[in-house]
């Protein structure tokens, strides 16, 4: 067994040696620092009241801080100050829903706390790590020698015992590797996922929370996602997205439009009840246009009239001081006359019908006034005239 040991050691240095001559990297890529997680160091609470727990709890606090100061695993440390700061109830926190959202409103990947308690004259580290892509907290226990101590210096009188500033040294020193190994059980790297949309103002939610706007990569957790991507007039666009470290998962938005709707506009209608302004009435315009048609034939037929009286008179040559020409001019006077003031009254007439019942098929009709027969009456009197 000794000789294949010794056998394989061999064989592993002269694979190096032969791998450096050729120039070769044996070692562990490194991971880009856009796929390493955030961390926050909660810190070390103690759970007794006592000035000797809450001392031990102060210096676990900065041994194990130091630890994780020097970890190039993460991204970046938010450390027990500044939480302390932004999440002041982070301390009390015990189950995962607590310090899901401690993580949430830190915006880190990871957290790690511990708490220190009592057991008889010995100490005991509990550390605890969350993982948001995990199910279920990592936790390690440790305990400090005063047990054993105890146990060894029993029945022994007159050999003291260990000081208290080294007894927290050694048990630093036990805590260390445990606290290690819940930290590198948080260590596991980012994926990252790709969104392509051609719709600038689409936006991408995961549960509800907004990670982008349009194209964008967004940096996540390994785990499988349920992505919604909406824009304004498409459908919803949904897709499972799964994260794999140090992955780029490419999602291409496909949006469909949403069919175009043709609502019925409806028109309401104001009931007609009669209040309508006069001037609102187009049987007013109606009846002043005839009478105006009537007024001009009536002014035609006096000139027509006027030349026909003229023409009647003789000088002492006998000649009539009428020309012909002042003759065709009556008779065009008389026809435009019989025919203005026909159509003129024809529409003072009806204008005024529609005046009085378009408002209001109720409202009474006004009585017909005067002048529709005193325009029959001016084309019948023109009609009548006229010798030329």
């Amino acid at each position: 067994m000794i000789k294949t040991y010794c056998l394989a050691a061999s064989l592993l240095i002269a694979s190096s040696a032969f791998a450096q001559e050729l120039g070769l990297d044996l070692s562990e890529p490194e991971v880009p620092l856009e796929y390493r997680p955030s961390v926050a160091f909660i810190g070390v609470t103690s759970a007794e009241d006592d000035e000797a727990s809450a001392s031990r709890a102060r210096l676990l606090e900065t041994e194990l801080l130091k630890t994780l100061t020097g970890n190039a695993s993460f991204s970046r440390l938010v450390s027990p100050a500044e939480v302390a700061r932004a999440a002041p109830a982070a301390r009390t926190c015990t189950d995962y829903a607590c310090l899901e959202g401690v993580a949430a409103a830190l915006d880190v990947h990871r957290l790690v706390i511990a708490t220190v308690t009592r057991s008889g004259p010995a100490s005991v580290l509990a550390v605890v790590g969350f993982d948001g892509t995990l199910p279920v907290l990592i936790g390690s226990k440790v305990e400090s020698g005063e047990k054993q101590e105890k146990q060894q210096l029993g029945g022994f009188a007159g050999i003291a015992g260990k000081s208290q500033a080294q007894r927290d040294r050694e048990f630093v020193k036990k805590a260390l590797p445990v606290f290690s190994e819940v930290v590198s059980k948080l260590v596991t790297p980012l994926g990252k996922m790709s969104v392509d949309s051609i719709d600038a103002s689409a936006v991408a939610t995961i549960k509800g929370k907004e990670i982008g706007v349009g194209r964008f990569e967004k940096v996540l957790p390994t785990g499988t996602y349920e992505l919604t991507v909406v824009a304004e007039g498409y459908k919803p666009y949904e897709q499972q997205v799964k994260i794999e470290s140090q992955q780029v998962f490419t999602v291409k938005v496909l949006l469909i439009a949403k069919p175009v709707e043709f609502k019925p506009v409806a028109v309401v209608e104001k009931p007609d009840d009669g209040t309508r302004k006069v001037y609102q009435r187009p049987g007013l315009y109606v009846a002043l246009a005839g009478a105006i048609a009537a007024g001009v034939g009536v002014a035609f037929g006096q000139s027509a009239k006027a030349t026909e009286a003229h023409a009647q008179t003789v000088d002492a040559n006998g000649i009539t001081p009428v020309t012909r020409a002042d003759a065709e001019a009556a008779k065009t006077q008389a026809l435009l006359a019989n025919v203005l003031v026909g159509a003129g009254a024809a529409a003072v007439v009806g204008g005024g019908v529609w005046f009085f019942i378009t408002p209001s098929p109720a409202a009474p009709m006004a009585p017909s006034s005067g002048e529709p027969n005193s325009g029959a009456g001016f084309g019948v009197m023109v009609g009548g005239g006229g010798t030329f």
